[in-house]
């Protein structure tokens, strides 16, 4: 299993062409997020995909469970919100602000990590 940071593409108020990257599920990745990091999956193969956000959060001594996102099979193509850093980010090396997520099947699975801003 090996850490991936994937980078984030920036959307500008022209648009923006997503560039894929194909995914692995022995990996565990990792993301900068600043909160305006979305994530889009794209599953081609029979099996759905279960895409786990690592929640390094506790409340009163309880752990806060993780959040899961499911892509579908066959024609799963989501897109994910921004993810608050208060709840989802952590340290990545020694450097603190990224969220981490983990894949339960990569077959036939890409995903894009952008970044949006609003536009005056």
């Amino acid at each position: 299993m090996a850490d991936v940071e994937l980078t984030v593409q920036q959307l500008t108020s022209a648009g923006l062409n997503l560039t894929d990257t194909a995914m692995n599920s022995a990996n565990t990745y990792y993301v900068r997020n600043p909160g305006n990091v979305c994530f889009h999956f794209l599953k081609a193969a029979a099996v759905a995909c279960t895409v786990t956000v690592d929640v390094p959060l506790s409340i009163d001594g309880l752990a806060v469970p993780d959040r899961t996102f499911t892509v579908p099979a066959t024609t799963g193509d989501i897109h994910t919100p921004p993810m608050n850093p208060a709840i989802y980010n952590q340290v990545y090396g020694t450097t603190p602000g990224y969220l981490k997520f983990t894949l339960s099947d990569h077959d036939g699975l890409t995903c894009a990590t952008y970044q949006v801003d609003t536009f005056d």
